[in-house]
């Protein structure tokens, strides 16, 4: 199922009929960014047809795990950017309402991977420190009971003391009442 798509570094290029999607020449690397050819070249979208799901190119300048849009304005008229409430909502669902995972194209669903990844960090994050959480509460905890321990081991001393105390004194009255 996966094995035909491109890599996330390779270009769009105008298909052509024999075309099964790859790049128009062989010996260009898609994968190295050195490459003059790059500069050269002019990218062209491959023919669409209306079936097929709209293609969004995320803005690689931009952290896509970071919440924040780091005080620049957000174009609320851009569908093109993966972080755009049209695309979270397609994520949110899973594409149910454009056709399910399997009608994807490669950058759609390598974006939504990136949503995914920053939604798992979020979720990650929120859970160590929910775990974070619980251990300071079971320090707590543990210290309370090493204290309330250390209590009881007080108390029994003292009680013990008491009772051989008592011991002595009632020895000692049972003594005296003999002598009486």
């Amino acid at each position: 199922m996966f094995g035909f798509m491109r890599s996330p570094a390779s270009k769009i290029f105008k298909q052509k009929s024999d075309d099964p999607g790859f790049p128009a020449s062989s010996s260009s690397n898609p994968f190295d960014s050195d490459t003059e050819s790059d500069a050269n070249q002019i990218l062209k979208p491959a023919r669409r047809t209306a079936s097929e799901p709209v293609l969004i190119t995320p803005n690689f300048n931009t952290n896509p795990f970071d919440d924040d849009d780091g005080g620049r304005e957000v174009s609320s008229s851009s569908s093109s950017d993966y972080g755009s409430a049209a695309a979270r909502d397609r994520y949110r669902n899973d594409f149910r309402d454009s056709g399910g995972l399997q009608n994807q194209s490669v950058q759609e669903l390598e974006n939504y991977a990136t949503y995914k990844a920053g939604e798992t960090t979020k979720t990650v994050n929120n859970c160590l420190k929910i775990a974070e959480d619980i251990r300071e509460d079971a320090t707590r905890t543990l210290e309370t009971l090493h204290q309330q321990g250390e209590q009881i081991t007080r108390t029994h001393m003292l009680a013990a003391e008491t009772e051989r105390d008592l011991s002595r004194v009632s020895s000692f009255i049972v003594l005296l009442m003999r002598n009486v």
